[in-house]
């Protein structure tokens, strides 16, 4: 049998793609063989996953692309298509991106700028379509072969009409902007902010075992810090965290006018840093790599990692500057990158509320004192959006304050190294907070070779969208066009 389909596809979406498989193959009297790597024996026991995938894509003719609302948040099936997209430049390869239930203002930017001939299939109609020109593309094939009807019975069970996701909110298609690399995705976004009672914290103390490989890797980091301590080098502390054990976000909550609002219910166990350096940081961990490729991060966390909650506070100050910090190489998990006002992760022994629940408004306080040496009330900070860093597999909530100080103050507390934690901030920048100020900043410091670290980008960026109450569509376009124009300025010809 001849390697010829290769079906990329979200972990959550295997019932489409088996169907799919059963189906192709069936149809050409199973002359070409499709793979997909769901199913049992795709990749065999014992061999080495990543090797595997990439010997299927190498030797692989065809790409299905299956575009659902769950794949379309999925880093691996991107990754997979701009490997397969690499080979398909040269015209040596097919792509047949197969849309499921996925409206086309909310396609991602990635697929509109392949210019990938795309089908949609929500229909039984759309799936003979496809079939179709299968049978037009290899000349040939047995239609009475196939059972087409259960393609769309498995789209059903997953994506009914009354289980489609609702539509992003404006904020997050606005967020991706073209030019900047941007791997977080928002998951719940306020229109206003979230009030207190909008964010529900629950905590079960009772911490969840390390699986066995895991442990073994933090009882080795732990035995490395040992012995670095002998030689008196500067380790890192290992904090108590929470983790994110699971969540909800509900669109029902009634606020005191009366409006339909989203509430985000975050459950959490005890955790603590070597745990995160061994599964959420451990990103050239195969073992590591594989548990998060079979998880979808936008749907829940991954039950071996960490899965820590970030708090990152966009700070303005009251000559309306916006502060963006450059991280120290003494941070431990940002190094040398640009980074938000404020990035704090929560420690249980600071940040806990009565029944030790995280509570993000005291961690956001503590941070601004902290890294900034500014105090600000707790009524003055606000969230306005939750979201993950796929990459890490690690959530954060957004949100913003205004401070009472002026930019040149909060710039010689920090110069006196009035702030407990000074040394995490190599450098502080002060920008003017106007669309065309922001979007300048951003470009010219990546064009000068700066990192930014994927949250900090998204905190900045989305900055803009938190102050400003009920953007119109005007506000909008001018910030779309701000971030045009400094693309423009600063593209490499």
């Amino acid at each position: 049998m001849t390697e010829m389909f290769f079906i990329s596809h979200s972990a959550e979406d295997k019932l489409i793609a088996e169907a799919l498989k059963e189906q192709i193959e069936g149809f050409f009297a199973k002359v070409y063989q499709v793979f997909v790597s769901s199913v049992p024996g795709g990749i065999k026991t014992g061999s080495d996953f990543v090797e595997e995938l990439n010997n299927k894509l190498e030797t692989s003719g065809t790409l299905i692309l299956l575009v659902t609302p769950k794949s379309i948040h999925s880093a691996w099936v991107w990754f997979e298509t701009g490997t397969f997209w690499l080979r398909w430049r040269k015209k040596k390869v097919i792509i047949l991106p197969l849309v499921v239930r996925v409206a086309d203002e909310h396609l991602p930017n990635i697929l509109k700028d392949l210019r990938l001939q795309r089908k949609n299939i929500d229909t039984l109609s759309d799936i003979e379509d496809f079939f179709n020109e299968l049978e037009q593309r290899f000349n040939g094939g047995d239609h009475n072969a196939t059972n087409k009807s259960i393609i769309l019975e498995n789209i059903n069970k997953l994506y009914s009409v009354s289980t489609i996701p609702t539509p992003p909110s404006p904020f997050k298609t606005k967020m991706f902007i073209d030019g900047l690399d941007i791997d977080w995705i928002i998951l719940a976004h306020a229109r206003y902010r979230f009030a207190r009672n909008q964010i529900v914290c629950h905590y079960d103390d009772r911490e969840v075992p390390l699986e066995p490989y895991y442990a073994q890797r933090k009882d080795m980091k732990i035995r490395e810090y040992e012995e670095k301590a002998q030689r008196g080098e500067l380790l890192p502390f290992n904090g108590d965290k929470w983790s994110l054990r699971k969540f909800t976000i509900e669109d029902h909550y009634i606020n005191n006018n009366g409006d339909m609002v989203p509430q985000i219910v975050l459950y959490t166990t005890p955790t603590d840093y070597y745990t995160e350096e061994v599964t959420d940081q451990a990103t050239i961990d195969e073992v590591r790599n594989y548990d998060a490729r079979n998880v979808d991060v936008t749907e829940r966390p991954v039950p071996q990692f960490a899965s820590i909650i970030a708090v990152n506070i966009n700070v303005i100050t009251s000559d309306g500057y916006l502060i963006v910090a450059k991280r120290s190489g003494s941070s431990h998990t940002t190094p040398n990158t640009m980074h938000t006002s404020v990035a704090k992760n929560p420690a249980r022994p600071t940040d806990a509320g009565p029944d030790g629940e995280f509570d993000p408004f005291r961690c956001a306080i503590r941070g601004i004192r902290e890294e900034l040496g500014v105090v600000v009330k707790l009524e003055d900070v606000e969230f306005t959006t939750f979201g993950v860093y796929t990459a890490l597999c690690q959530y954060s909530l957004i949100g913003w304050t205004r401070c009472q100080e002026k930019a040149s103050d909060i710039y010689r507390l920090w110069s006196l190294r009035v702030p407990n934690e000074p040394w995490k901030n190599r450098e502080l920048y002060f920008v003017r907070h106007d669309p065309h100020e922001v979007a300048d900043f951003i470009y010219k410091m990546q064009s000068n070779g700066n990192q930014w670290f994927s949250i900090g980008l998204a905190s900045v960026v989305l900055s803009l969208f938190q102050v400003s109450v009920g953007l119109s569509d005007k506000e909008i376009g001018r910030i779309e066009k701000a971030f045009f124009d400094a693309k423009m300025k600063y593209q490499q010809p």
